[in-house]
């Protein structure tokens, strides 16, 4: 994704007009290839034991408790948390990896996605209240989802 988004921007670079920073456009374009990727999928993928994006969402600056049932219990979290991201409409998840998980701020993310701050903040609120629901509905309380949603 990213080589295809330098290249995407270079065939384009005579099209940049200047009325955003280049991090954003670039940004920006790779945003519409991934979303473009995975509306293409013609499969959904489904978050497995073996899913490499569980034991990345575990990784925090809690330490390590050691216990087995832990680790067990913190898995089934993130399978459940990755699970209900994958739910989510593209709109509200996109949001939500640019401001949560690339750390983006609310204005940063608002001008990749060319919407209001309080746009980008009702969205990483609506998707965090989904995702909440739907961890409550399968069971995983308020002190489950410390930290992680």
């Amino acid at each position: 994704m990213t080589q295809d988004t330098f290249v995407r921007a270079y065939g384009a670079l005579d099209r940049f007009d200047g009325r955003s920073e280049p991090f954003t456009w670039i940004y920006r374009i790779c945003v519409n290839l991934s979303l473009n990727a995975l509306r293409s999928r013609k499969t959904r993928r489904s978050s497995s034991p073996e899913d490499p994006r569980v034991e990345a969402l575990l990784v925090d600056e809690r330490p390590a408790s050691g216990s087995p049932q832990r680790t067990s219990a913190d898995k089934q979290l993130g399978r459940a948390l990755l699970e209900g991201i994958d739910d989510l409409s593209d709109t509200l998840r996109t949001t939500l990896v640019l401001v949560c998980i690339d750390g983006l701020s609310h204005a940063e993310a608002g001008e990749v996605l060319g919407c209001p701050e309080g746009t980008v903040a009702w969205r990483v609120h609506e998707a965090r209240r989904k995702l909440r629901g739907m961890l409550s509905a399968r069971g995983f309380d308020d002190d489950d989802l410390e930290g992680k949603a």
